[in-house]
C-alpha cells in the first residue's frame, strides 16, 4: 500500500470528475478555493489506486498560485501536489529551501518566485458527520464552521 496523496485541480468542475461532492463541500469550495483548503472527498472510480494508497477517498486542492493551475489548465489534468518539504520539516517558501530539503528526490523543479503563503492547508475530512479538521493551517476552524457549522477538530499527535 503507498500513503494518500493529494491532487490538486483547477476548480470545482475537475474536483467533481474525481470525487462525490455533497453540499456542504460546494459552499466550502466556494469560499475557500482557489486557497489553502484541502477537502477530504469519497473518490470515484476513476481516481487511480496510487493516489490514494488503495483507500476509497481523495484529497483535493485548487492551488491559489498561477503556475500550477496554469499547468492543470493547458494540461486539462489534475496534479499529484505532495507538500515540497520532508514529514515534519518547515514548508519552503522559496525553491533554494526546498531543495534543500527534497533536491535529491525531484526530477524537475520549476522557480515561481517566493510564495506568500507560509502556513500549510487546512485538511477537512467531509467523508464524516460532522466534519473532521484532520489539520489546522491557514484556513480556521471558524471560517469553516460559518459556512458548514459544527465540526470536530481532529487531536494532534
Amino acid at each position: 500500500m503507498t500513503e494518500p496523496m493529494p491532487i490538486a485541480v483547477s476548480g470545482l468542475d475537475m474536483a467533481d470528475e474525481l470525487a462525490f461532492i455533497p453540499e456542504n463541500a460546494r459552499g466550502l469550495i466556494g469560499s475557500f478555493w482557489p486557497g489553502a483548503l484541502t477537502v477530504i472527498l469519497r473518490k470515484k472510480p476513476i481516481v487511480p489506486f496510487e493516489a490514494t494508497g488503495g483507500g476509497n477517498y481523495v484529497g483535493l486542492r485548487a492551488p491559489n498560485h498561477a503556475v500550477p493551475l496554469a499547468i492543470i489548465k493547458r494540461s486539462g489534468l489534475p496534479l499529484i501536489a505532495t507538500s515540497a518539504n520532508k514529514h515534519g520539516g518547515l514548508s519552503p517558501v522559496t525553491v533554494g529551501e526546498a531543495l534543500k530539503q527534497v533536491g535529491e528526490e525531484v526530477d524537475l523543479c520549476l522557480d515561481a518566485g517566493r510564495t506568500e503563503i507560509q502556513r500549510p492547508s487546512t485538511v477537512l475530512d467531509l467523508t464524516k458527520s460532522p466534519p473532521v479538521i484532520l489539520r489546522i493551517g491557514t484556513i480556521s476552524v471558524g471560517a469553516i464552521q460559518k459556512i458548514c457549522g459544527e465540526v470536530k477538530v481532529h487531536p494532534i499527535p
